[in-house]
């Protein structure tokens, strides 16, 4: 059975985020400056403002943000952006036809 492929819900730079709707026993808040993904030299994906912000991470290992009100994610070159329902992050990925490999791109 062929899955679902899952609209993309937003774009930070080279996070993507897409909608999740599952479940999940093993949520840890996190505090500000909580690191969502590190990208080049200093340039990092934090939550910012994450008053009952809850992160969990799936069987695959990828992360799955459930905001708070406020929550939002910034980066030093995209600014910040506010997260309003739970999420699912993954990077974006780019292929090399010459070495015919996929590989996760870093902003």
């Amino acid at each position: 059975m062929k899955e679902k492929l899952k609209k993309c819900k937003a774009q930070h730079g080279d996070v993507l985020f897409f909608e999740e709707k599952g479940k999940f026993k093993n949520l840890e808040n996190v505090s500000d400056g909580f690191v969502v993904e590190k990208g080049e030299g200093v340039h990092t994906h934090v939550l910012k403002h994450v008053t009952d912000c809850k992160v969990a991470k799936t069987s695959e290992g990828e992360l799955v943000i459930f905001p708070g009100k406020k929550t939002i994610i910034d980066h030093e070159e995209h600014g910040p952006m506010p997260l309003k329902e739970p999420l699912r992050k993954k990077i974006e990925q780019e292929f090399d036809y010459e070495k015919m490999e996929a590989y996760n791109t870093r902003d």
